[in-house]
């Protein structure tokens, strides 16, 4: 500050400067943070600010954990739950000194766990999916992605697969601000075998009204004639009938492929045929080791 005096003459007298100095306030600091809650690990910014004082400044910081530091601003990762106060000194160069803290909140890590069932079985598949959180900040939220575009809500939740494989996921948010996302199942889901063939289809390999029996023969056209006997030396049509019955020898029989396979006589028949003196005959039919 100059000042210059001047008498009634008009002499101006010259002054010394005076020097005035002009205080800058009281120094006052403050300390913030960007986050101040969340899962563990959290990770937290924190920054140191001040008004008044002399410069220059120096800064001394206590995060709560352990852990110090000298910048005015810090980015520092809390890895266990619990409560922390980082505090902040601030000293002018005049020495004067201020301090600020800021309070911090670690909850324990979101810990999920799932089921799904059936994993595996034969489309549709219907899947019943559960969840349950723990550590974080209840109240949760979920949300199912089920592999197959479709989704859902809540903390359980039905799905009906076609056949695939498909990974389901599942999203958990609680209200500290963590996030929990995961695959929780592999979900196989086999296609339905074919549907079997109406009645009276033809069966591959085997035709129309066959019935053939294992390792026999074909079938052929039946024949019911008996062995016929041999010209006797006297074919006189007037020598009489002997009385007594005439045995003839077991005579193997095929039936033929019938249009109706229920009641067509089918694979190898085996059948004695006895004639008596009057003409008549008797068969017997063996079929499939029964008498019939």
């Amino acid at each position: 500050v100059s000042l210059m005096v001047t008498d009634a003459n008009g002499s101006v007298v010259p002054v010394a400067p005076l020097t005035v100095n002009v205080a800058a306030g009281p120094l006052v600091a403050s300390a913030a943070s960007a986050t101040s809650s969340g899962d563990a690990p959290m990770a937290a910014a924190l920054s140191g600010s001040l008004t008044g004082g002399t410069p220059p400044y120096t800064f001394a910081w206590n995060l709560g954990d352990g852990t110090t530091s000298s910048q005015s601003s810090v980015n520092h990762t809390y890895t266990s739950a619990g409560s922390y106060t980082a505090s902040l000194k601030v000293t002018d160069s005049h020495g004067v000194t201020s301090q600020a803290s800021v309070q911090l909140t670690v909850y324990p890590a979101l810990s999920i766990s799932t089921t799904a069932m059936p994993a595996a079985g034969e489309a549709p598949l219907l899947v019943g999916f559960t969840a349950s959180a723990s550590g974080g900040l209840a109240p949760y939220s979920y949300t199912w992605g089920f592999g197959d575009t479709a989704t859902a809500a809540g903390s359980s939740a039905t799905h009906s697969y076609g056949a695939g494989e498909f990974h389901p996921t599942l999203t958990v948010h609680d209200s500290a601000g963590g996030t929990w996302t995961g695959v929780v199942a592999k979900i196989s889901a086999k296609a339905p075998p074919p549907a079997p063939a109406p009645p009276g289809a033809s069966n591959p390999g085997k035709g129309a009204g066959s019935d053939r029996m294992p390792g026999g023969p074909p079938p052929a056209a039946a024949s019911l004639a008996p062995e016929q006997p041999s010209p006797s030396a006297d074919p006189s049509p007037s020598s009489p009938a002997s009385p007594s019955a005439r045995a003839v020898q077991p005579a193997a029989y095929l039936a033929g492929s019938g249009s109706d396979r229920n009641t067509a006589l089918m694979g190898t028949l085996l059948g004695s045929v006895v004639a008596s003196g009057l003409g008549g005959y008797l068969f017997l039919w063996w079929r499939r080791g029964r008498l019939f």
